[in-house]
């Protein structure tokens, strides 16, 4: 992979920092390139990381170092031959969407026009927080083979996209429908924000 592929994943990982779609060490970004996944390392900080620290993952194997979500991103990228880069992100409205008690279907429906066009329905993954390491790349594999973007409950969005710019889009899409529901719900909405009408 050429450095300026790997310095834009670099920048888009900082960009969901910048953004507010994670903090300042959470979240994970990849981006495939023939038979090599790169990804962010474990524990990584977005405002100090460097191309050079990203992990090489080869022959669907985590290289050392690589983001405890390394697997997942592999198993998406064998769901999704077309994939080119996978983000995860730690949005704070979708995940304040997640955990309203009222939320507790599968699905996930965006209120707002830009959302419902292109998120229509978004899979809501129920993960037993201890069992997450071991559930999380077949669950989270499973719903982007069929979807764009998907949520888990209580800890994040995951998104594919056929280029890193297509998957970072659709993560910040997310985030800001999440964010529209979430002030629909402030003003005292009587339906349940996130819900089908």
């Amino acid at each position: 992979m050429s450095d300026g592929l790997r310095d834009g994943l670099v920048r888009t990982y900082r960009l969901l920092r910048e953004h507010g779609l994670n903090d300042s060490h959470s979240g994970n970004a990849s981006l495939r390139d023939a038979d090599t996944v790169w990804i962010t390392p474990t524990g990584c900080c977005a405002d100090t990381l460097e191309a050079g620290d990203l992990v090489a993952c080869r022959n669907h194997v985590p290289g050392p170092g690589a983001s405890l979500d390394a697997p997942l991103h592999l198993a998406v990228y064998a769901a999704r031959p077309e994939a080119a880069a996978v983000i995860h992100c730690h949005g704070p409205h979708a995940i304040a969407m997640t955990l309203r008690p009222e939320i507790a279907s599968e699905h996930y429906f965006p209120d707002d026009f830009e959302g419902a066009y292109y998120f229509p329905k978004v899979p809501l993954i129920d993960i037993p927080y201890d069992h997450y390491v071991s559930e999380a790349p077949a669950a989270v594999a499973e719903a982007l083979s069929r979807f764009p973007v998907a949520l888990v409950r209580g800890h994040g969005i995951y998104a594919w996209g056929r280029s890193l710019d297509e998957a970072y889009k659709r993560a910040a899409s997310l985030e800001s429908s999440a964010r529209i529901s979430w002030l629909t719900a402030s003003l005292g909405n009587r339906r349940p924000p996130g819900e089908p009408a």
